[in-house]
């Protein structure tokens, strides 16, 4: 799995973050307010599924996100895939505007609770990377449209303090 966010905004005598790579990083942040934008991307290996897996194999897929104690304001986020290949140690602001992303979209799904689990149905998305229908470049998580403000911190894989990464959790028939 790569996990890793993005930051459009500035800050003190550090590089703008937009010039900054965030994927060792405990948290991973979704944020929209004063001028700054902040969009949280994830990947998932397909590796682990039995040899021969494909879409019509899969029951139901959802992505599973913790939202930590850091989480200082609740909204909505959108979910797309990405197409292009990126990587979590490399990946900053400016990079991320030369990536592509596809249908179908998961949008202004509301977040309104910290210290909890969110679960999202990706199933389609799954069954298509199973099928070749779309590449498998992640996902990127974002500010809903409908969300004026929102400050959210999911849990990364590198969090040392709940080990509530996200997990892709696919459930196949027998």
């Amino acid at each position: 799995m790569q996990d890793t966010y993005v930051d459009n905004g500035t800050s003190g005598d550090q590089p703008p973050p937009n010039q900054s790579n965030f994927g060792a990083g405990v948290d991973l942040r979704v944020f929209k307010g004063n001028g700054r934008l902040g969009h949280a991307f994830l990947k998932f290996s397909l590796d682990t599924l039995p040899a021969g897996t494909n879409g019509t194999d899969v029951i139901q897929a959802r992505l599973r996100l913790w939202v930590n104690a850091n989480t200082t304001a609740a909204g909505s986020i959108s979910l797309k895939p990405v197409t292009i290949e990126w990587d979590e140690y490399k990946l900053t602001d400016r990079s991320a505007n030369n990536l592509l992303f596809s249908e179908p979209l998961h949008r202004n799904l509301v977040i309104d609770s910290m210290n909890n689990f969110v679960s999202i149905d990706v199933t389609s998305w799954v069954t298509a990377w199973l099928d070749n229908k779309l590449v498998n470049e992640g996902i990127v998580i974002e500010p809903g449209s409908d969300t004026d403000f929102v400050d959210l911190f999911f849990d990364s894989k590198e969090s040392d303090r709940t080990s509530h990464e996200a997990r892709l959790e696919i459930t196949l028939r027998n």
